[in-house]
């Protein structure tokens, strides 16, 4: 009796196993295929914060670095501060701006103490997630003067881009 309660068990936790992977692999799927927006710069519904407000929103006709930054998040205060202390930044005269994502109410001065950036832009209207499709924090996101996402070759972990001598 021990034994086919055993097996019992065993086959519906296999069961449930197997339905948990069925149900991710389908919304993986589905996350997938789904048609995201290429992101653009301002973000619709985006509010300054923090820093000019041009240069926030418009680039003042400059191109721009925007960092996905959840403020509870301390690898993506890490990438903010270490872009924000790059020279190579500075020399390539890209704008630093800090795109506050996944905040459903406007983030208040003590949350966004700690974030370190020229200009903070807050997704207000959750463009980030569900327009764009990122679900990344820490995401380093390059733009042209246009707004335009910017091509040109980088590095994709920009600790090791700001680290390097």
């Amino acid at each position: 009796m021990r034994v086919e309660r055993g097996a019992r068990l065993a086959r519906v936790l296999l069961a449930l196993g197997l339905a948990t992977f069925t149900a991710l692999a389908v919304t993986w799927a589905r996350d997938r295929a789904h048609a995201w927006q290429t992101p653009h710069w301002p973000p619709n519904g985006a509010v300054p914060l923090r820093g000019e407000p041009a240069l926030a929103l418009a680039g003042a006709r400059r191109a721009i670095t925007a960092v996905a930054v959840n403020p509870a998040c301390a690898h993506c205060l890490e990438i903010m501060q270490a872009l924000a202390d790059s020279a190579a930044l500075r020399i390539t005269d890209r704008a630093l701006v800090a795109l506050i994502v996944d905040t459903p109410l406007r983030p208040s001065r003590l949350e966004l103490a700690p974030v370190r950036a020229p200009a903070v832009v807050w997704d207000s209207a959750g463009v980030w997630r569900h327009r764009w499709g990122r679900r990344r924090y820490g995401e380093v996101f390059r733009f042209d003067a246009h707004g335009l996402p910017d091509d040109s070759p980088r590095v994709s972990n920009p600790i090791e881009e700001v680290s390097k001598p």
